[in-house]
């Protein structure tokens, strides 16, 4: 069910050709495959000027044997030539053995020192990184003491997929117990979690046994990919396409009967296969072309890694076999993200280069001792400025991983714990975000909407036994693997994290809200928002209040800001900033919270934290709700017994039984309370002290 290889060749070129790369490298496996791929691929590059600078060919296994023995096989001149060449792309083609050789001889050039005792200074690794589709599976199972930081900026030809409603909701029902003989669920378990199902015929192993309590979307996501992959939606679409013509077959059973029976069956007749098209429950059309290939095509995609090898994929392009050939490729050069250690090639020809290459050499020759400074120059130039990892020795057979303990970007960032790796690739597909990571304006303005529209407001914890802590690692657990919401002290907590680990300027201040229900502030530290310092601005930041703004807001007194969710505008009076939020412009606006710009710790609102969890003056005990933004600047809201649907002045309620609740939560907000809940809904009392 995979698209044909001839359309991502195609895509390969095309690719080449739209950034002007003419002299690029390759890496392939050594087998028929190989020889087949160069046979189809070598008449396009020459076709159009664009010239093979070397051709690495991996062996197809590797020899297992001692640290010494395998590092030695690897450390050879032949292996890392590549690294040395002058091609600052290259293309990937082969299998998954292919990329564990790759990931292996990348890792051996900081071990070269350790093994000759010198240190042999190679250029930067820093190269575009092409990925073909047969390979692109291999980057889920890297080893996780990868420096995947070597692979950012990559870009893979991946075969198209697109979110399958219900998809992540099977996978959290996935577990070994539920699935009793399943032998490929226990490899596949007990490889991701370095545990082993206990067996009471077999002998104990050295490893770990599993609890029971790990779940798939613990894993990060080099571990384990939670979204729909290209493989994934091909099996998803091969199971309809099977059906489909089965019915077809069974639905003309008895016409072909017929014509058999009449031995004047048409020799021309049409195939089952040409018959199958339809829509899938994603929105793609699936069908065969004339050549009996499924008639879909590649996405192309950018890798966007962090510090703490985690890691998001961006879509920024297409390979589309459906449309016209003027229509076929499709690239966003905008938001692809280059190795920092990257210099885009010059668009010169093969024939500029080799003569360029021949006056340089003759200079060389004449010239020795310009020879010798030129090139320890250049090796200066470029030796890389980080050190050597602490190698902690063998992981498994094929791998010598490095470890390393998170280092954050932020300024100051106590708070954060140095031994929980916070996940960033699973925490940006949790919001839906695909996009630049470094900051910027349009980085912070992306964040900040996604994480409104697809993390909830919510007090359910509250009402079904859960105590809430401000514990990072808790937070992440609930918010990112559990899928749930929470209140502000959870969501502006984990976002503020987020924000300091993608290298803003960002602290977190302390506000008080205007319960609408008594018309009164609460308490000191009642709320928790969060102050960016961006490009010489001020900014407010806050995705943990339910009426709140899309977008960050300018700290500017008295100056109306517009949104799709309504009108918002600061006052200041001393050293206090009161946010409102007005529906017609001009007109007198309703006071949301008032806070300051001294900056506060996550721990500084633990006593809060307990008040809004026990509190009758609090709108978290006394109501139970789970609210999300939506795309229209509405907002939908479940309340008690009421789903409430709001838009400015629009206003839709839904009465709901007990029975109704649980399917409200997981159709709409895509939540599933795993302890009894209580629905509640009762009047806030005011304060016993008036705080305003």
């Amino acid at each position: 069910m995979s698209p044909s290889e001839d359309l991502q060749n195609l895509g390969i070129i095309e690719l080449l050709l739209y950034f002007g790369w003419k002299w690029v490298g390759f890496i392939t496996m050594d087998g028929e495959g190989e020889e087949h791929f160069f046979q189809v691929l070598e008449p396009l590059l020459s076709q159009n000027g664009i010239c093979s600078a070397f051709r690495k060919i991996a062996p197809r296994t590797m020899r297992s044997g001692t640290v010494s023995e395998m590092l030695n096989n690897i450390v050879d001149s032949t292996q890392l030539g590549f690294l040395n060449t002058q091609a600052n792309v290259i293309i990937v083609y082969g299998e998954i053995d292919t990329f564990v050789w790759l990931t292996n001889t990348l890792t051996s050039k900081l071990f070269i020192p350790l093994i000759t005792g010198e240190y042999n200074e190679l250029t930067s690794v820093g190269k575009v990184w092409i990925m073909t589709a047969q390979i692109d599976i291999a980057l889920h199972i890297l080893q996780r003491g990868f420096d995947i930081q070597t692979f950012y900026g990559m870009i893979s030809f991946t075969i198209h997929s697109r979110k399958v409603q219900g998809f992540q909701e099977f996978l959290q029902t996935i577990h070994p117990s539920v699935v009793n003989g399943d032998g490929f669920i226990k490899d596949i378990w007990e490889q991701a979690f370095d545990c082993v199902i206990p067996n009471p015929n077999i002998p104990e192993d050295y490893l770990e046994p599993c609890t029971g309590e790990e779940r798939l979307e613990g894993l990060p996501t080099a571990g384990f990919e939670m979204s729909m992959t290209g493989h994934s939606y091909s099996v998803y679409n091969a199971v309809y396409i099977l059906a489909h013509a089965l019915h077809i077959r069974y639905s003309t059973q008895s016409h072909h009967r017929a014509m058999e029976a009449s031995r004047r069956l048409d020799p021309h007749h049409v195939k089952t296969w040409q018959r199958i098209m339809f829509n899938n429950t994603a929105g793609d059309e699936i069908r065969f072309n004339e050549h009996g290939e499924l008639a879909t095509g590649f996405d192309i995609t950018n890798l966007i890694t962090f510090p703490n090898n985690s890691y998001v994929r961006v879509k920024v392009g297409s390979l589309k076999s459906q449309f016209p050939p003027s229509k076929t490729f499709v690239i966003n050069a905008e938001k692809i993200q280059w190795h920092r250690s990257f210099i885009q090639p010059n668009k010169v020809t093969c024939l500029l280069r080799q003569s360029t290459f021949g006056i340089i050499f003759a200079i060389a020759v004449s010239s020795v001792l310009a020879k010798t400074v030129v090139v320890v120059v250049a090796f200066k130039a470029s030796k890389p400025g980080n050190t050597l990892h602490k190698w902690i020795g063998q992981r498994s057979a094929y791998f010598i991983s490095g470890n390393y303990q998170l280092q954050p970007q932020s300024r100051e960032s106590s708070e954060i714990p140095v031994k929980f790796n916070m996940d960033i690739g699973r925490y940006l597909q949790r919001i839906g975000y695909q996009g630049a990571a470094q900051p910027s304006w349009e980085t912070l303005c992306h964040l900040h909407r996604c994480h409104l529209l697809s993390v909830p407001f919510e007090s359910l914890s509250i009402h079904c036994g859960e105590p809430i802590t401000l514990e990072l690692p808790v937070i992440y657990d609930k918010i990112v693997r559990r899928h749930r919401g929470g209140f502000c002290f959870e969501l502006n907590g984990l976002f503020l994290w987020l924000l300091k680990m993608l290298g803003f300027d960002a602290k977190g201040v302390a506000g008080r809200v205007r319960n609408r229900f008594t018309g009164r502030y609460g308490p000191p530290l009642d709320h928790l928002v969060i102050w960016v310092h961006l490009d010489g601005r001020q900014l407010l930041c806050d995705v943990g209040f339910g009426e709140g703004f899309m977008e960050p807001l300018e700290l500017q007194p008295e100056v109306e800001q517009v949104q799709d969710g309504g009108i918002f505008q600061l006052g200041l009076t001393g050293d206090i900033w009161v946010l409102e939020r007005r529906v017609l412009s001009g007109r007198e606006g309703r006071p949301l919270y008032q806070f300051t710009l001294e900056e506060k710790k996550l721990e500084d609102f633990t006593e809060m934290c307990l008040y809004h969890q026990t509190s009758p003056s609090s709108i978290f005990t006394c109501k139970s709700f789970c609210s999300l933004h939506k795309e229209d600047g509405g907002r939908l809201t479940y309340l008690g017994w009421r789903l409430i649907s709001t838009r400015g002045e629009d206003r839709t309620e839904t009465v709901l039984d007990c029975s109704e609740i649980p399917a409200v939560l997981s159709e709409n907000f895509g939540i599933k309370l795993e302890k009894t809940f209580m629905p509640k809904d009762e009047q806030i009392l005011p304060p016993l002290e008036e705080n305003d």
